[in-house]
C-alpha cells in the first residue's frame, strides 16, 4: 500500500514536472505548487512567496497572506514555525506552520509555506520529501520561466534594435535629399514620434561660442540664458528615471520642463545641440537601444541642419557681395561730385547710408538761364530696389531738369514715370525747388517729404509744406501745389531726410524736430558745412552708441 502511495505521488510529481516546464509565467508556477500542496497535504491554508530582493519576499500565490506585505526571512532551510520568533509570528499568525525552500544551487527562488492538515498530525517523512521534491521542480521552473523571459526581452531588443538600425539610414537618406531646416525638423518630429513615441521635445543648438538657439521647442523652454552653464559638461544622455543620480541643477531644470531624457547631440568630437524628450506616450521608459538611436539621429539632424545653414549662409552671401557690387557702381554716378558754387551763397550737401547702399538722395542742377534747381528725396525700402529706383529718380531728374518745364508739370511726369516703373510697394518722398539766386525768390513743390525749414534773420522758423502726394503712389494724382518763398540775406534754408529726426537711442526714443529746429536757429550764422557737421553731432549724441538706423542726407543754402 506504501509502495503504491509513493508511485502516486512520483507520477503526480512527473505531471506536475511537466505542466511547469511548459509554463512562462511565474505566477501560473506559484500557484500551481501551491494548490498541489494543498490537495497532497490536506491543508486548507499554503501560500508562495517569491522574491523582490535579497530576503525580502511577497505574495505570489495563496489567500492566505496580503499582497501589499512583505516578509523578512532568512534563508535557513526547511522548517517549522515558532511564533516565539519575530519573524516566524506574522506568518504563524496567518495559519502557516511549514516553510520550503525552492533552490536551485545556493538560489533561492521562492518560498512554499503550507498550514495545519485537516487531521491535525504532523507532516509525515514522506510530506515532507514530497514538498522538498516539489520545491526543486518549483526552483527549476522559476529558472526556466526567467530565462525563457531574458531571451525574449533580448530577441525583442534585437529586433527593435535591428529596426531603429534601418530606420536610421533611411532617415539619414532623407535628411541628405532636404532643402531647408523647415523640412529636416518636420522628419526629426515624425521620427521621434513614429519611432519612440515622443511629441514634445526641444532642440537646442550651439554655435562655435557655445551660444544656445532654441530650433524647436515644443516643451517649452522659451529661454535659453542658462542653458549653457547648467549643461555644460554634459556628455553622455541623462534620463528622469535616474533622477537619484542626476546633478541637483540638471534634475531642477528638466522637472522644471518636464524633459524625461536630455541628450548631448556630438560632431566630430564637438557638442552641437541638445535634444530635450518629454514623456513616451506608450512603452514608458527609455531603453538604452533607444537613447543610442536618439543620440545618432540628432547628430545626423544637426549636421543636415548645420550644412544647410551654412548652404543657405554661402548662397546669400554670394547673393549680397553680387547686390552690393551692382549697387555700388549704380549709385557712384547717382550723387553730385560737386556742389556748383553760386555767387552770394553758401551751399553744403551731406549723404551718410546706414548700409552699404542707401536709399537717399539729392542732386542740384545749375539751369542756363542761372537758376538752381535741386531736389532731396528719399526712396522707400532698402538694398537693391532701393539703389535702382534711386536711379530711375535721378535719371528722371537730370533729364527733365533742362527742359524748362513748369515744377508742377515736371512733377507729375517724375511720378508717373516712378508709378509705371515700380511696384505699388515703392515710393519716393521728395523735395524738388528752383532758386533763382538774385531774387532768392524759392519754387518749391513738397511730395510727402520732411518740410524743410527757412531760418529767418529775426531767428523764425518757417516750414515749406506746400505741394501734394508722395510720388509713385498713383499715376494721376491731385495736381500739386507750388510753393513760394524768398531767402533773404543771412537766412538759412535746411532740408534733411527722416534719418535725422528719427535717429533712434537705445530706448527707442526718437531725436524729434525741436532739437533740430533748436539747433539750426542757434548755428544760423555758421556756415552751411559747419551746420550739417553740428547736425550730425547732436545725431550722435542722441544715439550714442546704437548703430544708424536709416539714412541721413542733409542739404543747407545760405545766404550771405
Amino acid at each position: 500500500m506504501q509502495m503504491n502511495k509513493n508511485i502516486l505521488n512520483l507520477r503526480s510529481l512527473i505531471e506536475l514536472s511537466h505542466s511547469l516546464s511548459m509554463s512562462e509565467s511565474a505566477e501560473f508556477v506559484m500557484k500551481s505548487a501551491v494548490l498541489s500542496l494543498m490537495g497532497k497535504l490536506q491543508v486548507s491554508k499554503a501560500a508562495g512567496l517569491l522574491p523582490t530582493q535579497p530576503g525580502v519576499w511577497v505574495k505570489g500565490a495563496g489567500t492566505v497572506l496580503e499582497s501589499e506585505i512583505t516578509y523578512s526571512f532568512p534563508p535557513e532551510g526547511p522548517c517549522s514555525l515558532d511564533p516565539t520568533k519575530p519573524l516566524h509570528k506574522p506568518l504563524y499568525e496567518a495559519g502557516l506552520r511549514h516553510v520550503f525552500y525552492a533552490q536551485q544551487q545556493v538560489s533561492t527562488q521562492a518560498l512554499l509555506m503550507v498550514g495545519e492538515k485537516f487531521t491535525k498530525t504532523e507532516l509525515t517523512d514522506e510530506e515532507i520529501e514530497y514538498c522538498n521534491l516539489l520545491s526543486g521542480l518549483v526552483a527549476n521552473a522559476l529558472s526556466t520561466v526567467e530565462l525563457t523571459s531574458s531571451l525574449k526581452r533580448e530577441s525583442s531588443n534585437l529586433e527593435r534594435s535591428n529596426q531603429l538600425l534601418l530606420t536610421l539610414f533611411d532617415v539619414s537618406r532623407e535628411f541628405n535629399s532636404l532643402n531647408t531646416s523647415e523640412e529636416i525638423i518636420r522628419v526629426l518630429t515624425y521620427r521621434l514620434l513614429g519611432q519612440l513615441t515622443v511629441s514634445k521635445f526641444s532642440l537646442v543648438l550651439f554655435d562655435n561660442n557655445d551660444t544656445a538657439e532654441l530650433v524647436v521647442d515644443r516643451l517649452k523652454l522659451k529661454s535659453t540664458s542658462k542653458l549653457s552653464d547648467v549643461f555644460c559638461d554634459l556628455n553622455s544622455a541623462i534620463s528622469m528615471s535616474d533622477a537619484d543620480g542626476l546633478k541637483s541643477q540638471y534634475l531642477k531644470y528638466m522637472i522644471d520642463h518636464q524633459a524625461q531624457l536630455a541628450v548631448p547631440l556630438i560632431v566630430k568630437s564637438r557638442r552641437t545641440g541638445i535634444l530635450f524628450l518629454g514623456r513616451r506616450m506608450v512603452d514608458g521608459k527609455f531603453t538604452d537601444a533607444d537613447i543610442k538611436f536618439i543620440e545618432s539621429l540628432g547628430s545626423v539632424a544637426t549636421t543636415a541642419l548645420e550644412n544647410n545653414r551654412l548652404l543657405q549662409q554661402e548662397l546669400k552671401q554670394k547673393a549680397l557681395e553680387e547686390e552690393l557690387a551692382i549697387a555700388k557702381k549704380i549709385q557712384q554716378g547717382l550723387l553730385p561730385r560737386a556742389i556748383p558754387s553760386i555767387e552770394g551763397y553758401d551751399i553744403a550737401a551731406s549723404n551718410l547710408s546706414s548700409k552699404e547702399i542707401g536709399g537717399d538722395y539729392y542732386d542740384i542742377s545749375l539751369e542756363h538761364d542761372g537758376d538752381i534747381m535741386f531736389i532731396i528725396a528719399d526712396v522707400s525700402g532698402k538694398g537693391v530696389p532701393a539703389a535702382l529706383l534711386m536711379a530711375n529718380m535721378q535719371a528722371a531728374f537730370r533729364t527733365l531738369a533742362p527742359l524748362g518745364l513748369p515744377l508742377e508739370v515736371m512733377v507729375e511726369r517724375m511720378n508717373s514715370l516712378i508709378f509705371r516703373n515700380t511696384t505699388s510697394d515703392k515710393f519716393v518722398t521728395a523735395f524738388i525747388g528752383v532758386l533763382t539766386p538774385k531774387s532768392g525768390v524759392l519754387k518749391y513743390i513738397n511730395a510727402g517729404h520732411n518740410p524743410p525749414v527757412i531760418v529767418r534773420e529775426d531767428n523764425s522758423v518757417e516750414e515749406l509744406t506746400h505741394g501734394g502726394l508722395i510720388l509713385g503712389i498713383m499715376e494721376h494724382t491731385i495736381p500739386y501745389e507750388v510753393g513760394r518763398v524768398v531767402l533773404r540775406h543771412n537766412e538759412l534754408l535746411y532740408l534733411y531726410t527722416d534719418g535725422v529726426s528719427e535717429a533712434q537711442n537705445r530706448e527707442g526714443a526718437e531725436l524729434g524736430e525741436k532739437p533740430l529746429i533748436a539747433l539750426l536757429q542757434e548755428k544760423c550764422s555758421a556756415d552751411s558745412a559747419t551746420i550739417l557737421a553740428e547736425v550730425d553731432a547732436l545725431v550722435h549724441s542722441h544715439v550714442q552708441s546704437e548703430p544708424q538706423s536709416d539714412d541721413i542726407t542733409m542739404m543747407a543754402f545760405r545766404r550771405v
